[in-house]
């Protein structure tokens, strides 16, 4: 009996330690440390209802959301995943660990013909995402569609007019006329990409451009972290191969790749064990802030003009619920654009601030503990919506970011329209031209003479070397370099 017993306690103490264990595997998941290229996260809090003063049905729902998951943009970006499978291929040849025999084969699954498309993970978040919304809101989405009642607004990228189309899809399925499957076509409004001043302002703006986008001082805190930790990030790597240096010297670009390509995995197959398993999760988590601090001093509290001329965006929601409040049929206004467009206009609204900016000073638990992660700001799909509702003593507006309640910052909760009008009254109506303006006009750039410049560049989570190291770094390299 006594023996029987002592099995059992074993038994227990094992089984205790694997649910420990299966805790802190689930607690560590690469899909939340991968910048903007994280995947869209399952809205996790229940809604509430409206103060009793308020109607319980909404009388106007207004939403921007980033496209979905999409497949890696532009020619050099296909280039280089040709020449990272060629490494790889190589490489393999010289791993022993089982889990890893998968480089001796990987080919670059991307082409041409599809960088930039959105991939079918980010067509079903879409259309997931508009269920949930029909679901959450029956009211606002009850009527068959009309382009009078429901607007749909796409920038003028292919990528951002698939996701409109999936998520009207997941609004309006089977309830059409065309076809077997009662298909409902529906009306997609974009403007010129160089001349969307709400969704694309980011290229509409010269001074934006010069003084932050194309500012390589803006980079400066990003390069700063990528030059204490690259050598470090690329040794663990080796070691969780089981390989030495002078079987792979690991390149500032293919850890960047290597890095992004873990994104890539997600986006497209939702897949863990191929690049997302080559880094620990600091790992993971120092290029996830790396990625970050670029993100964060170009689009974001560093620099106001960054986010400051995001304010046509915000006269477009204010407007479209005075429209309504007037009488105009518009219910839902549906807008598809970029994380350029949702970084600047999350900022602008005031949310997901620290106490301090961000640098790559900043300690690992200050890392951990941030608010500001473009992980949760701007993933693949993320979004923000306000709700408006017809209450006794106002209109109330409820945000959600990511379809999850969030508090206007000073306001709530349900944030009466007069008291948000009082907030951004200084951005409502904005001037985009006079804030654009340089003051050398030789300095202006006609973005019309230029239509190759990039949205969304490739994360450059590296660098030359020959630029970044200094000679110090150089001779530290070489040192360890002799002794491996």
């Amino acid at each position: 009996r006594q023996r029987q017993e002592r099995m059992t306690s074993f038994l227990l103490f094992l089984l205790a330690i694997t649910c420990v264990t299966g805790l802190k595997r689930e607690e560590w998941d690469p899909a939340t440390l991968m910048s903007t290229k994280s995947p869209y996260p399952i809205p996790q809090n229940a809604p509430t209802n409206p103060p009793s003063q308020c109607n319980s049905e909404p009388i106007h729902f207004n939403f921007m959301a980033r496209h979905g998951a999409r497949e890696p943009t532009g020619k050099k970006a296909f280039d280089k995943y040709i020449q990272l499978s060629s490494t790889l291929n190589r490489v393999g040849n010289s791993v022993s660990d089982p889990r890893f025999q998968w480089l001796k084969t990987w080919k670059s699954p991307y082409t041409n013909d599809y960088m930039g498309q959105l991939t079918l993970i980010g067509q079903k978040d879409m259309y997931k995402m508009a269920k949930r919304m029909m679901n959450g809101f029956p009211s606002l989405f009850n009527n068959d569609y009309h382009p009078a009642i429901f607007g749909l607004f796409s920038s003028g990228v292919d990528r951002t007019s698939q996701s409109a189309s999936a998520f009207s899809f997941g609004l309006w399925e089977g309830k059409g006329t065309l076809g077997e499957s009662s298909y409902q076509p529906v009306s997609i409004l974009s403007k010129d990409k160089f001349d969307d001043p709400e969704l694309r302002f980011f290229d509409t703006c010269d001074k934006y451009e010069n003084s932050i986008e194309n500012n390589k001082t803006m980079w400066r805190e990003q390069e700063k972290f990528h030059n204490k930790h690259y050598f470090a990030i690329a040794s663990q790597v080796l070691k969780t191969l089981g390989i030495s240096r002078n079987e792979w010297n690991i390149t500032e670009e293919e850890l960047g790749l290597l890095y992004t390509s873990c994104g890539y995995d997600l986006a497209l197959n939702d897949e863990r064990r191929h690049f997302c398993s080559l880094f620990t999760q600091e790992n993971m988590i120092m290029l996830d802030y790396e990625e970050d601090l670029k993100q964060y001093w170009t689009k974001s509290y560093p620099n106001p003009l960054s986010y400051e001329i995001s304010c046509p965006l915000l006269t477009d929601f204010f407007q479209m619920i005075d429209n309504r409040i007037k009488g105009d049929q518009q219910k839902a206004s549906l807008r598809f654009a970029h994380a350029e467009t949702l970084i600047p206009f999350l900022t602008l609204l005031g949310l997901y601030k620290d106490d301090q900016i961000l640098t790559a000073d900043w300690s690992f638990d200050s890392i951990k503990n941030r608010k500001w992660k473009a992980s949760f700001i701007s993933p693949f799909s993320g979004n923000v919506a306000w709700v408006t509702y017809n209450c006794s003593d106002d209109f109330r507006v409820k945000m959600l970011h990511n379809e999850n309640e969030i508090e206007f910052p000073g306001c709530g909760l349900y944030c009466p329209l007069k008291s948000l009008k009082k907030m951004f009254a200084k951005r409502i109506g904005c001037n985009l031209e006079a804030m654009c303006k340089l003051s050398t006009p030789e300095h202006k750039k006609s973005k019309q003479l230029n239509p190759s410049r990039k949205l969304e560049t490739e994360s450059k989570t590296v660098h030359s070397a020959s630029n970044l190291l200094s000679p110090f770094v150089d001779l530290s390299v070489w040192i360890i370099n002799l002794l491996l």
